[in-house]
C-alpha cells in the first residue's frame, strides 16, 4: 500500500483552474526557481500555506478571494532536499543558491516533488511540484476550499 503525503496550495480564486500548472512561478520566479521554469509551490500544512501567502500579500487584501487546495502525493515521489544551504538562503531577495538548486531539480526531472525547508519556519517543509514531470499524474488534487482565518490577521 502506497502512503501519500497531503500538501496544501493557496491561490486566488480567479487562478484556481490553473493552480497546479506553475504559471505564476514560471512568470515571476521564486525562492526555488528562475523565471521561465514552472514550479508549483505547496506547503506541508494549511497553516504554513497561509503564512507563506500572508508574507506576499498586502495586509488589506481580502483572503476571501483565495481558495486552498489539498493535494496528495505518493510519499515515494517526494525527494527530500538534503543539500546544506548557505547562510542567508532564507533572505530576500532570494538567494541564488536556492534558485540554482530548484532549477537543477526541475530541469533534471529527478522527481515530481521536492521537499524544501520553509524560509518562514525552517523546521517546517514546503513541497515543490514539477508539473512537467511524468510522475505529476500521481498527484491527486482535491477540491478547493474557502480560506477562513481570524480577521485580526488581515
Amino acid at each position: 500500500m502506497t502512503r501519500s503525503v497531503q500538501v496544501w496550495r493557496v491561490v486566488k480564486k480567479k487562478f484556481q483552474a490553473s493552480a497546479f500548472e506553475g504559471a505564476g512561478a514560471k512568470k515571476f520566479g521564486g525562492r526555488w526557481n528562475s523565471t521561465g521554469i514552472p514550479v508549483v509551490y505547496c506547503s506541508s500544512s494549511l497553516p504554513l500555506a497561509i503564512l507563506e501567502l500572508l508574507v506576499h500579500i498586502k495586509r488589506n487584501e481580502a483572503l476571501a478571494h483565495y481558495v486552498a487546495f489539498p493535494a496528495d502525493i505518493p510519499q515515494e515521489k517526494i525527494e527530500i532536499l538534503r543539500a546544506r544551504l548557505p547562510k542567508g538562503w532564507d533572505g530576500y531577495p532570494y538567494h541564488k543558491s536556492t534558485i540554482r538548486l530548484g532549477d537543477a531539480w526541475a530541469r533534471k526531472a529527478r522527481s515530481p516533488a521536492l521537499s524544501v525547508p520553509s524560509a518562514l519556519l525552517p523546521s517546517e517543509r514546503n513541497i515543490l511540484i514539477n508539473p512537467l514531470h511524468p510522475g505529476f499524474r500521481s498527484v491527486k488534487i482535491g477540491k478547493p476550499q474557502s480560506v477562513r482565518i481570524d480577521r485580526r490577521l488581515k
